[in-house]
């Protein structure tokens, strides 16, 4: 591929651009896999027609769960983690998402949100990384009170994956005072039936 000015390798040419100013008419240049900008686009250069398409940057999603629908689609009917990722790496890059952090639970729940899971998750994840077309990352949900764990995820933390993490608490706290009754100001008390009664006769 030849190079234009300024390192320039590729132009998309035609499409309505999502820019930081909205949405605008131009030509996305590009240097080897990164935008650099909009504007004229260097003879020598790739030309993509971009016609009647909306041209935007890739999407972070920052946290999804959604490759658990794949790992279980129906109850008591699973996938091995292997085929569920690689199904979501398809649907993702489908839909423009060109970074992913794949919320894994690490629960005192049984199934797909307990440890045992979420480690098959993680070396599955592992090993199909270099092959995925989407930079497909981790964030660790850990429930507090999942004490059993900590050792694992610290395991986790340090290895090469570095994760994020963010910390859950989904067990109902006690409460110390009794909950305020609840009334509804456009409602009247209602008369006693024994005066409903007295009324009608």
């Amino acid at each position: 591929m030849r190079d234009g000015s300024d390192g320039i390798t590729a132009a998309i040419e035609g499409g309505r651009v999502v820019s930081p100013e909205g949405i605008v008419e131009g030509t996305v240049l590009l240097s080897g896999e990164r935008i650099t900008g909009i504007g004229e686009a260097p003879a020598g250069v790739e030309r993509i027609d971009a016609a009647g398409r909306l041209v935007a940057p890739g999407i972070v999603d920052i946290h999804g769960d959604a490759f658990e629908r794949q790992l279980m689609p129906r109850p008591r009917t699973t996938f091995s983690p292997e085929i569920a990722l690689t199904e979501t790496d398809r649907q993702m890059r489908a839909n423009g998402i060109t970074t992913a952090f794949h919320g894994v639970s690490v629960s005192w729940e049984p199934g797909i949100r307990g440890p045992e899971s979420a480690r098959e998750i993680i070396e599955a994840l592992t090993r199909l990384q270099p092959h995925l077309s989407v930079d497909t990352r981790l964030h660790i949900r850990w429930e507090t009170f999942a004490l059993d764990a900590v050792d694992t995820v610290i395991g986790w933390m340090d290895g090469p994956s570095a994760p994020i993490i963010a910390f859950n608490d989904h067990t109902t706290p006690e409460r110390s005072t009794p909950r305020p009754r609840r009334t509804n100001a456009r409602c009247t008390p209602r008369a006693p039936v024994s005066r409903w009664r007295s009324t009608r006769r």
